[in-house]
């Protein structure tokens, strides 16, 4: 930019970013009510947002964005211990952005001379459509001390404008982020479930999923940094890849003594691209595998306070080794923390 600000542009020089957004959303449900065992939900969501920006910087031009979805929802009671509940939903969309040219010229290549310098168009005019036809099947069981349950489906995600027409600094991850004009809509199959056994002294739960996605939408890093806007920032480019996802929560508690309690958590999600130029690695920023040990000490009463309680977390993280060049490791860790009400 140029060190004299000019006296005739329309925001203030100290305005870096700007963002106003105006969001209009409208639902419309109606309930069936078939019989005592049997019913149907049906409705629209209808969502409008207008986004406009302001400011010397840029990241994100105007852009306006339309939703639509068309759902039917059906819950069937066969038993006093087992439901079964199926969807089906109809999805458009559209986003149009707006042109964006920087107000101050720049050098078109990295060492141009000033006779080489222009304005660099930062986001070009754009309007695309979206639709999708999305479904779910679940079935639900409890008896006694057990629960199991299990959902299958298919889901869809529009992108949004970030990922189609980003093109600058993003100051809180300390980014350069560019978006893909051409990037396709977010289609995924799932499986999960539950299973959990519970008492009045001890309870155990797991919930394994399994996602595949044809067109996986994400930020990846690359080897390249941004000399012109953002100092040496690292360039991250929203992509698309087919990717699995699979992973479970595993959650455990017992309750040594009217009030005293241990508690156990712990979380895994593996990630893989199955397509695209980093084919078999994992996804940027995927977390790492991690468990929490919990005790808990509340008794009804301790001096002259009432419900009283303290307790201890002790959390291992494992060292993240599945990472997407040129991500590096990030080693493991632990924290314990302790905390309490009187």
């Amino acid at each position: 930019m140029p060190a004299a600000f000019p006296d005739n542009m329309p925001f203030a020089s100290t305005l870096e970013r700007q963002f106003d957004k105006y969001n209009y959303a409208a639902n419309i449900r109606l309930m069936y009510q078939v019989n005592s065992r049997f019913n149907i939900l049906t409705g629209t969501q209808i969502e409008y947002q207008h986004n406009a920006i302001n400011g010397r910087g840029f990241i994100l031009p105007d852009f306006t964005k339309f939703s639509d979805g068309i759902y039917a929802l059906t819950l069937y009671t066969a038993s006093t211990h087992t439901t079964w509940q199926g969807g089906i939903r109809y999805d458009y969309g559209s986003i149009r952005t707006t042109a964006y040219t920087d107000w101050y010229k720049s050098p078109t290549a990295e060492s141009a001379p000033l006779s080489e310098w222009d304005y660099v168009e930062r986001a070009s005019a754009m309007y695309r459509q979206f639709n999708a036809l999305s479904w779910s099947v679940g079935y639900r069981y409890t008896k006694d001390i057990v629960e199991l349950k299990w959902n299958i489906g298919k889901s869809f995600r529009m992108p949004d404008a970030k990922e189609l027409a980003a093109n600058g600094v993003n100051y809180h991850q300390f980014s350069y982020e560019k978006g893909d004009a051409s990037l396709q809509p977010e289609i995924a199959y799932q499986l999960d479930g539950t299973i959990g056994f519970e008492t009045s002294k001890w309870g155990i739960q797991t919930t394994p999923f399994v996602n595949y996605f044809s067109n996986y939408i994400y930020l990846n890093p690359t080897a390249n940094h941004d000399w012109l806007y953002g100092n040496g920032n690292q360039v991250f480019e929203y992509s698309q890849a087919a990717v699995l996802r699979y992973g479970t929560e595993l959650d455990a508690h017992y309750q040594l003594f009217k009030s005293l309690s241990v508690a156990f958590a712990a979380e895994m999600v593996v990630a893989r691209q199955l397509s695209g130029e980093k084919q078999g690695y994992s996804l940027p920023f995927s977390p790492p595998h991690s468990v929490v040990f919990n005790v808990q000490y509340q008794p009804e009463k301790w001096i002259f306070f009432t419900k009283p309680y303290i307790g201890f977390d002790w959390r291992l993280v494992a060292t993240q080794t599945h990472i997407v060049p040129p991500e590096e490791i990030t080693q493991g860790y632990n924290t314990f923390d302790i905390r309490g009400v009187s």
